[in-house]
């Protein structure tokens, strides 16, 4: 089923949910937490940053083809292509399947992202299809790992509603 706006996964022991206007997850909750603290950067704590940000689920690509030049693409200037959509109560998608129009878009690939929680674990799986004719090479792929760490707020907000980055993932 495709989506729009927030779609969510939830079992006994988390709650992860995707907003589809950005593609990234904006909520993983441990379903046991009387808080239900939000471990990542969401819009909800990230007000203003919609547009052109990154959030966790993002990939970031530098590529070439062929030997040609390097470029840069980001699902997160992928909007356009974006399509959201639920497997089930435990299976999100994510995919890329058509060119962007957007200067840094996905485009000469597509990118199929699953998230499935399996018991205790969040799987991400990521799917990455040369659509071209033509050997591509990957300089890189990267990550955006946005947790939700404490930049200003109250006592309460930075001790008991945010959580720390842990550098060595």
């Amino acid at each position: 089923v495709e989506v729009h706006g927030m779609a969510g996964i939830k079992n006994e022991h988390f709650y992860v949910g995707i907003y589809s206007q950005n593609g990234g997850i904006n909520r993983i909750q441990n379903m046991t937490d009387k808080d239900l603290v939000n471990f990542v950067v969401g819009v909800d704590e990230f007000v203003g940053r919609e547009t052109g940000a990154k959030w966790l689920g993002d990939v970031d690509f530098v590529y070439r083809i062929g030997g040609g030049d390097w470029q840069e693409a980001s699902t997160a200037f992928s909007r356009d292509c974006r399509r959201v959509s639920k497997l089930g109560e435990q299976e999100l998608r994510v995919d890329y399947d058509e060119a962007s129009a957007e200067e840094k878009g996905i485009r000469h690939f597509t990118v199929n992202e699953a998230y499935r929680l399996e018991g205790e674990e969040l799987v991400w799986q990521v799917t990455v299809r040369n659509t071209t004719d033509q050997p591509m090479e990957f300089g890189s792929i990267g990550f955006p790992l946005m947790f939700n760490s404490p930049l200003n707020g109250t006592v309460t907000e930075f001790y008991e509603q945010t959580t720390y980055a842990h550098s060595f993932v």
